[in-house]
């Protein structure tokens, strides 16, 4: 679904993800709440912490409460997104994510 807008990297687990954000930059994260060793949110302040920030949006069975959803770029509940409005979403996201990178990288080249 997602060839030739994204590389993905997969995580099961809070363990798993919090290694994967630590080796590599990331352009997006999709994060599910449920996971076998904790809940999806506490991944936030992991994520807060990197520069530029990673936009998040939350796909999940479940609805968040407002502070979580203002905390990341889009809340999706998994029963009522299409594949199409789920990949749109991830393409603006992505698009955005490169415009701001590339509007810092000329700023800090002087071009």
């Amino acid at each position: 679904m997602l060839q030739g807008v994204a590389k993905l990297e997969h995580a099961t687990t809070l363990r798993q993800a919090r290694a994967l954000l630590e080796s590599d930059p990331h352009d997006l994260v999709i994060l599910d709440l449920s996971l076998p060793d904790g809940h999806g949110t506490e991944l936030l302040p992991v994520l807060r912490k990197h520069l530029p920030p990673i936009p998040v949006v939350i796909f999940s069975a479940h609805e968040v409460d407002r502070n979580t959803a203002s905390a990341v770029a889009s809340v999706m509940v998994k029963s009522l997104t299409t594949n199409e409005r789920l990949l749109d979403t991830i393409r603006a996201l992505v698009r955005r994510s490169d415009d701001e990178t590339s509007v810092k990288g000329e700023h800090i080249d002087g071009k």
